[in-house]
């Protein structure tokens, strides 16, 4: 995958043929068998949450003091997300599609998940973190669950 940079817009591509396997595959299967919670209606809605995130009481990433939020432009990918160690801070990119708590989430994941973290057992701690955080108990039970069933790894 590969993401531009520039009038605002991140760009993803993939190989139209690309297959995800493995992990991250498995992430996927049990993030589709779950309710994706609240839909905003604009990236600046979007941003407005993920600041009241890392401006919370429990937000557990001091290495990362702002995530930026902007527009993909991605017929593959509802969002992206990484991070930026040097400048701590983080970047996701969503499509209208992505425009969801679940996905933001998943997104921000990336980004406190330091550089080469994927969707391995770490990124996969700090998104149930922020599930549990944000979307509750009960919502963090049924993605655990899914993950169990679909073969995610943990650690």
């Amino acid at each position: 995958m590969s993401i531009a940079l520039g009038d605002g817009n991140h760009v993803a591509s993939a190989p139209a043929d690309r297959k995800i396997r493995g992990q991250q595959a498995n992430v996927y299967a049990a993030e589709s068998r779950i309710a994706h919670g609240r839909w905003f209606d604009s990236i600046e809605e979007v941003q407005a949450f993920v600041d009241s995130l890392t401006a919370s009481d429990w937000w557990f990433a001091p290495h990362v003091v702002r995530v930026e939020v902007s527009r993909l432009v991605s017929k593959n990918w509802a969002g992206v997300g990484c991070t930026d160690d040097e400048h701590n801070a983080g970047t996701i990119a969503l499509t209208k599609n992505g425009q969801n708590e679940l996905t933001v989430l998943h997104e921000v994941a990336h980004t406190i998940t330091h550089k080469g973290g994927g969707h391995g057992p770490v990124w996969v701690r700090n998104y149930l973190k922020l599930v549990y955080y944000v979307l509750g108990s009960d919502h963090y039970q049924r993605l655990y669950s899914s993950m169990q069933a679909h073969g995610v790894l943990f650690d």
